[in-house]
């Protein structure tokens, strides 16, 4: 693991540039609604760039943030083409810390980055790969998972330094004990992927949660993120047979915000199961209404969620999550959340029925979580965690 080299007051007056990159399309991450948590790097980058490798489109600019759609044509010639077109944009910006998420393909999109400009290319990956490999078989690209288990290596080990931060939870510890992550490891508070956009932290204090006395009103769950099979979401169905049959005269409903290839299926597993009355499809909603449905609920459910999390949280919204990814080590049971063991059903539905008959742990709870949330996930620690990026990569290799 690397040390966090010395970043005192002024060493870094000049605020410089940071380009982001990835395999990724403008459309889609418009498209989910939370594209401009990027903005979150202007708490210490001058300039903000962002390069989308896949898909045409036109570009944005809010603030000094600046995305560039760098696609034009079908996927696999854009891949193809990915390093060419990154190097020439990168080559115009002169950025001073590069950046990615792909755990996949960096190791060949950043290539001519690194032979031509010299750039030391700053991997950060935000998801799990082999939890995906053990949960469904499926994997980040598509590809077969022999095949993206040796990329995802070679992405590591052409990557100069590997980013996680403590607002990460278990990445800490998930990253040292990979082999070709640990000697390179960069370990900061906080990192920009690890913050909702500066648009929800801004309304949040509009929509703190307040704890609802048990009543003859239904007992409200919310979950917010996509439809994919690897989200679990099927799990959150089967809970509402299991809260039924726990607690026959208890009213509960789930409100599931997002979409996915998995809606169909999970709209007729509901119906199969005898529960569809009780669970409402929102579909996607723009992200500033986020802040205001997750006031509005009275539990969090999350089998695997990142971002939306880290929203409740935010909002002081009590929270039942499956024990895995990055949370472990963050949120503490009892604590922070009720936790629950992957893929454990019965539980999930257990935790429900104890917070809808306990008014005081969830008071509890979300008194701590926003605690927690203040000190992790909001711009303040950001700063700070950035210059020592910068620090890190000017440092000798």
């Amino acid at each position: 693991m690397i040390e966090r080299p010395s970043t005192q007051s002024g060493e870094f007056a000049q605020h410089p540039r940071l380009l982001l990159f990835g395999v990724t399309k403008l459309s889609e991450m418009l498209d989910k609604g939370n594209v401009w948590y990027v903005r979150n790097y202007e708490a210490y980058f001058r300039r903000v760039d962002v390069a989308y490798l896949i898909g045409s489109g036109q570009g944005l600019t809010q603030g000094g943030t600046h995305l560039h759609s760098l696609g034009s044509g079908p996927g696999w010639l854009d891949l193809l083409l990915a390093p060419w077109r990154l190097w020439r944009l990168a080559r115009k910006l002169k950025p001073d810390v590069v950046v990615t998420a792909d755990q996949v393909f960096s190791w060949w999109t950043g290539l001519f980055l690194r032979l031509f400009l010299g750039h030391r290319i700053v991997l950060m990956p935000v998801s799990v790969p082999e939890g995906l490999y053990a949960d469904h078989g499926t994997t980040l690209s598509g590809l077969p998972v022999w095949l993206e288990r040796r990329l995802v290596r070679l992405s590591f080990a052409n990557a100069s330094l590997v980013l996680t931060g403590h607002a990460a939870g278990g990445y800490v510890d998930l990253l040292s004990a990979y082999p070709p992550a640990k000697d390179k490891l960069l370990v900061v508070k906080s990192f920009g992927e690890a913050l909702p956009s500066p648009a929800f932290l801004e309304m949040r204090h509009e929509y703190r949660w307040k704890a609802r006395s048990s009543g003859a009103e239904a007992f409200r769950l919310i979950y917010v993120g996509r439809l994919h099979a690897e989200k679990l979401v099927d799990d959150l169905v089967k809970c509402m047979v299991g809260v039924k049959a726990l607690r026959p005269n208890l009213q509960v409903k789930l409100r599931l915000i997002g979409d996915g290839a998995e809606m169909k299926c999970l709209q007729e597993m509901s119906r199969d199961l005898g529960v569809a009355s009780d669970i409402e499809f929102a579909g996607s909603l723009p992200n500033d209404a986020i802040a205001a449905e997750l006031s509005a609920a009275d539990v969090f459910l999350s089998p695997l969620t990142g971002n939306s999390l880290r929203e409740a949280a935010l909002i002081g919204l009590p929270i039942v999550a499956y024990e895995r990814d990055w949370v472990v080590g963050m949120l503490k049971q009892e604590e922070t959340a009720l936790l629950v063991a992957s893929r454990d059903v019965d539980g999930l539905a257990q935790s429900v029925v104890r917070l809808a008959e306990d008014v005081e742990l969830r008071r509890t709870l979300s008194r701590n979580v926003l605690a927690l949330a203040d000190d992790l996930w909001t711009p303040d620690g950001l700063k700070a965690s950035l210059a020592a990026l910068h620090a890190a990569v000017r440092a000798p290799a």
